[in-house]
């Protein structure tokens, strides 16, 4: 009781600067692409926001943009703790100071809360912070991603937990996600999987093929592995009605253990902080329909290569056939 009497003081004195209350409404974007954005203003952004850009929103894992752009921003309270929440208490008290947001005014929580290395909530605190802090913003229109868990079972165990933490009280619009791997299918496979257990929205805020799971790593994929997987990618997550925004890691030098062939900037332009892009950055931002038919190309190329693994194996099994009889 105490929790929900919490919530709605804070419901009460953000009510001036939220406006007047709306009920959230879904939001399909010219193009689901969208930049996650870690320099501040020690990188040049005007790469990424030339006239033609395909992006429609970026995130900085802040609850205000640090480089401005000329499409909207999505917040984000990062962490549960504390001098994060009052940091994001005083940015919505202040109506995010004007910021442009998307038109849904979706913000995003919790940066992969079930990692020690990163927002390290327990469900249950994050559960109390999101009712009493996130919650009432969804009586005034704004859509709610959930925590921003990571692809593995670590993180849809974190997220099962969390809702029935909540007990009701957490009633998000959008799932938000991390992938890291090294195949399409397994990107298909996890997204699918959410959805199916959760039954909500995605938004895929963070992805790059590398592999941060356990055992042994495999080896890099090469650049232009990469390049094909970001086609393959861009193409299917477009045709998935389902999936309504996703992020690509990342726009930055320093790739934080990412491989670095995932970089949309160029490494040339590093020592002098250009801000140039990769050939991989320029296909990110090149125009939204330009990948269209990768996904199925990718797919059809797959098959092509089962028809001729089953060809192969027919014709083994005749060959052996045929020896028996002589």
């Amino acid at each position: 009781m105490r929790t929900l009497l919490a919530a709605l003081l804070t419901l009460t004195l953000l009510a001036p600067a939220l406006g007047t209350p709306t009920p959230p409404t879904p939001h399909r974007p010219a193009s689901k692409r969208g930049l996650s954005w870690a320099n501040a203003h020690w990188v040049p952004i005007a790469p990424f926001d030339a006239p033609s850009t395909p992006l429609t929103a970026q995130y900085n894992w802040a609850p205000a943009p640090s480089a401005n752009t000329s499409y909207p921003f999505v917040p984000m309270l990062w962490g549960c703790d504390a001098a994060h929440v009052a940091a994001w208490d005083s940015v919505v008290a202040a109506n995010f100071s004007g910021t442009r947001l998307t038109p849904d005014r979706a913000p995003l929580a919790f940066n992969e809360p079930e990692l020690g290395v990163q927002a390290n909530c327990s469900p249950k605190d994050a559960a109390a912070v999101w009712v009493k802090h996130f919650e009432p913003l969804k009586a005034w229109g704004y859509r709610l991603g959930t925590p921003a868990v990571t692809m593995g079972p670590e993180g849809k165990a974190w997220l099962l937990q969390w809702f029935a933490e909540c007990a009701g009280a957490c009633n998000p619009d959008f799932l938000a996600v991390h992938w890291y791997d090294m195949s399409f299918a397994s990107l298909v496979s996890v997204l699918q999987g959410y959805y199916a257990a959760f039954d909500l929205p995605i938004w895929l805020t963070e992805y790059a093929l590398t592999y941060f799971g356990p055992g042994s790593p495999p080896p890099l994929a090469s650049v232009r592995e990469v390049d094909e997987f970001m086609r393959a990618s861009m193409a299917w997550l477009d045709a998935q009605d389902w999936v309504e925004r996703y992020f690509w890691f990342g726009a930055m030098y320093d790739m934080q253990g990412v491989n670095p062939a995932n970089s949309l900037l160029d490494p040339a332009g590093a020592p002098s902080r250009s801000g140039q892009l990769s050939p991989l950055g320029s296909v990110y931002l090149a125009p939204a329909n330009s990948t269209r038919g990768t996904a199925t190309a990718h797919a059809a190329s797959a098959a092509r290569r089962r028809r001729r693994r089953h060809t192969l194996a027919n014709t083994a099994a005749i060959c052996i056939v045929a020896w028996w009889y002589l």
